[in-house]
């Protein structure tokens, strides 16, 4: 391959694939956080018990005041940790697109902030 033709070639590349490919890089990463922290799921069963404890054996009945208790605070527990997931993961998402706009601006001026700090480097020597 001749040396003058790989510049033009990688400027194609750069503006064309490699950013098609960050975009997919990115529905992909966002798609993963939010299946992985179950969002959409926890949403839907935000106000259900966290689990169903119990003091006592099967075999012995519970007072209905016994009962409305644990029921409320394994309420109040589920929400906490499932509201706790979700903001994690919501976090986690908008974290992630931020760092892409970053990435993807960074990316974009990237060929030519090169050769301006190659010569800004070359400044130093003379």
């Amino acid at each position: 391959m001749k040396f003058p033709l790989i510049f033009p070639i990688y400027l194609v590349w750069h503006y064309t694939t490699a950013l098609r490919d960050l975009n997919r890089l990115l529905k992909n990463t966002t798609w993963f956080l939010y299946h992985f922290f179950s969002v959409e799921i926890l949403l839907k069963t935000l106000f259900l018990p966290f689990r169903r404890l119990s003091g006592r054996d099967s075999t012995q009945k519970q007072s209905i005041f016994e009962r409305i208790v644990i029921n409320v605070l394994m309420r109040i527990v589920g929400f906490g940790v499932r509201a706790i997931t979700i903001i994690a993961g919501v976090t986690s998402v908008v974290l992630t697109n931020l760092f892409f706009i970053i990435f993807f601006v960074v990316w974009i001026f990237l060929p030519i902030l090169v050769p301006i700090l190659f010569l800004f480097g070359i400044g130093f020597f003379i």
